[in-house]
């Protein structure tokens, strides 16, 4: 919790692994007053699989948690921002392995 010139910043982090997931809803109706989201993508990590299962690759994960958060009735309104990092390091395996899913 920041709070600076009356306005009080929350921040949560809500992991991304699936087991983590069924907790955020209950985060975001959590909060009275929510006005945005941050969600953060690893460039990195776009040609690998989800632990939880080997056919389903990262990123494709993250496109579809990506369009389930946009449906959410609790974010309509509110300021949603896209971040994807790890650019260092997908530079690097681009560099090293190609570009192969």
């Amino acid at each position: 919790v920041k709070e600076k010139e009356g306005c009080m910043v929350r921040l949560m982090r809500a992991g991304g692994q699936r087991a983590e997931r069924r907790l955020w809803p209950h985060m975001m109706h959590s909060c009275k007053d929510l006005h945005g989201l941050i969600f953060v993508v690893a460039l990195s990590e776009y040609n690998l699989c989800l632990e939880e299962n080997e056919d389903v690759m990262r990123m494709h994960e993250s496109l579809l948690l990506w369009e389930q958060l946009l449906s959410y009735p609790r974010l309509q309104g509110a300021r949603i921002v896209l971040v994807f990092n790890q650019f260092d390091l997908f530079k690097a395996k681009i560099e090293t392995e190609g570009f192969n899913l």
